[in-house]
């Protein structure tokens, strides 16, 4: 009987250890499945940031008049939800790109997502310092001034001076894991640092000078995202969320 048992515990090993390479590889497909899916995931955030901020600030920013009283308040109610909802879509990307570059550098993972965690507070409240500026000029209880808020501009710079400045660590760090291109993660430095000039510029009146140096900036963001959809990050411990 010995030579069966023998017989039967080697079979058995062979056939466990098959079922184990067998698992392992579905795992890692898997995983490999859930990594560009979160890829693509923050890619589409990306994208979808530029029209409900741009659209939402556009709304919010109609000058209310008693004519279109009715008109502005409908608009200024859609363009505070678009406002709201890029402050939820920043907030999600901030996330999602800390859980992935934590594993690479903690420290530059969590700058940015505290600097996303700035901006969307500061782009919500900014928003609805506007919203609520006109909201008081339609009714009558300002005079003058469109109902503008002095202070929602500044809360727009601040809240890109943080992403700029947050943004610096992490591709640092993901262009030295190579989980990105060195030609996209310089692109990004060079964005990044042309916001930072150009909000500077706006915040001493030079508003068409900051507005062609959001450009850069705005460009990179595009490519990133189109490069996450179609590619994604590549680079050892790139776990799951």
């Amino acid at each position: 009987y010995i030579l069966p048992g023998y017989h039967m515990y080697h079979t058995d090993h062979k056939r466990s250890k098959t079922q184990n390479t067998s698992s392992s590889f579905l795992f890692n497909t898997t995983k490999l499945e859930m990594n560009r899916k979160h890829d693509i995931t923050i890619g589409l955030l990306f994208i979808s940031a530029f029209p409900l901020y741009g659209v939402g600030s556009s709304l919010l920013e109609t000058a209310p008049s008693s004519e279109s009283s009715s008109f502005f308040h409908a608009a200024a109610g859609i363009g505070l939800l678009l406002v709201l909802s890029n402050s939820a879509v920043v907030l999600v990307i901030g996330r999602m790109l800390n859980k992935i570059v934590a594993p690479i550098d903690k420290a530059a993972a969590v700058i940015y997502f505290y600097a996303r965690l700035v901006e969307a507070l500061l782009l919500a409240f900014s928003a609805s310092l506007i919203f609520h500026s006109h909201h008081h000029y339609a009714a009558g209880e300002i005079n003058g001034g469109g109902g503008s808020s002095p202070i929602a501009p500044w809360c727009y710079r601040v809240a890109m001076l943080g992403l700029g400045m947050g943004s610096f660590p992490l591709l640092i760090s993901v262009m030295k894991a190579k989980a990105i291109p060195a030609w996209l993660g310089w692109s990004g430095m060079v964005g990044y640092s042309c916001v930072i000039v150009g909000i500077l510029a706006d915040s001493v009146g030079a508003k068409d000078l900051g507005l062609l140096f959001m450009i850069p900036g705005a460009f990179f963001e595009i490519t990133f995202a189109i490069w996450l959809i179609f590619r994604g990050f590549q680079f050892d411990g790139y776990e799951s969320l």
